[in-house]
């Protein structure tokens, strides 16, 4: 009897083990290759969190997508799109998986998930060329004035159906598309994030030539978000747990100055 014990008593550890073997593995693989490879896209013209240079995204964003995606042991692409409309669209089409770096409005939500953890809060400006400044009390002090922000640019709902309904605002190619228009007279004010806009004016030298009318048109937040048909959506809690984690050792505003220097240290050397 002893005999048959033993036989028995290793075949069944024998099975316990091959399983951990060949069991584990295979669910560990399937974790993995659900994304071994994150496509990511960004704002090719929002200094310090994202622009581009020779097709190639850099500042804040492009540092903080790096750092999750090393935390998660997944390969990263960050994708050159020309435009924050294009790379908006290739979210929707299904052809990246995820942006950085934008508002959330009900819009967005139908066709994309967001980290619950913002990456920045962001001001959204009324700009003026210089000497141009009209009397500012809130938004509706804009109307029967003619302005201009950026294509593809949304500042959330409530913002959005005031400009969409009541306000006179054209589309123009960029954050220094606005800031000409105001410098040429074609418009009487402008929409955009503050530190874009004044990043982008001290780029085109053009800082002494505008102002800032109110700083308060929008406080907002933004974050990342990855659409909700890529099999990458599941990284967003890891993604958000090590977010939350850069956020509170100071390192996502390290990031950020670093962006900032770098952006001021590219126009020095123009």
């Amino acid at each position: 009897m002893f005999v048959l014990k033993r036989p028995l008593a290793f075949a069944a550890v024998m099975l316990a083990i091959l399983t951990g073997i060949f069991c584990a593995p295979a669910n560990a693989q399937s974790a993995q290759t659900s994304c071994p490879r994150v496509v990511m896209v960004g704002h090719p013209d929002y200094p310090p969190f994202s622009w581009a240079v020779n097709k190639r995204l850099i500042g804040m964003g492009p540092s903080l997508m790096e750092a999750l995606a090393a935390d998660a042991g997944v390969e990263l692409e960050l994708r050159y799109t020309e435009s924050w409309s294009a790379a908006l669209q290739l979210v929707m089409r299904g052809n990246a998986d995820g942006i950085y770096g934008l508002y959330r409005n009900a819009e967005r939500a139908q066709w994309l998930t967001y980290l619950v953890t913002p990456i920045a809060d962001d001001e959204v400006a009324v700009l003026v060329a210089r000497g141009r400044a009209f009397p500012y009390k809130d938004r509706n002090s804009l109307l029967g004035k003619h302005g201009v922000t950026s294509n593809g640019e949304s500042y959330e709902d409530s913002l959005d159906t005031f400009i969409n309904a009541r306000l006179d605002v054209t589309r123009v190619a960029g954050q220094a598309a606005v800031l000409r228009a105001l410098i040429d007279g074609k418009a009487d004010y402008g929409i955009v994030p503050l530190a874009t806009g004044l990043a982008e004016a001290r780029t085109l030298k053009l800082q002494d030539r505008i102002e800032v009318l109110s700083k308060d048109l929008l406080v907002t937040k933004m974050f990342i978000a990855f659409g909700r048909q890529s099999p990458c959506r599941d990284l967003a809690d890891r993604f958000n747990r090590k977010l939350k984690e850069l956020v509170s050792n100071g390192t996502l505003k390290r990031m950020t100055s670093e962006a900032n220097d770098l952006w001021d240290q590219r126009n020095e050397l123009r």
